[in-house]
């Protein structure tokens, strides 16, 4: 199975990266297919809270689907 891709969004404003967000496809052998591994999510302090992640996520959610994933996975440090 060849299907390894990394992807990168990002959140732009007045042409400065106020977020971005990546996901690693990946084989799961208890799934039967191919997972998403969301490894960064990562938003400016003066834009959190203001629904950036989410928007970032949703991309992700949405190309995830799109690519017949089966499960997605967001891996979070224990102080976030």
């Amino acid at each position: 199975l060849e299907f390894r891709r990394v992807l990168f969004r990002s959140a732009e404003q007045d042409a400065n990266v106020i977020g971005m967000c990546t996901l690693q496809t990946l084989v799961s052998t208890a799934e039967g297919g191919y997972v998403g591994l969301i490894e960064d999510v990562v938003i400016s302090k003066d834009h959190r809270w203001k629904g950036v992640g989410k928007l970032l996520l949703t991309e992700i959610e949405n190309w995830s689907k799109q690519q017949g994933l089966l499960r997605l996975q967001l891996l979070a440090e224990e102080v976030n």
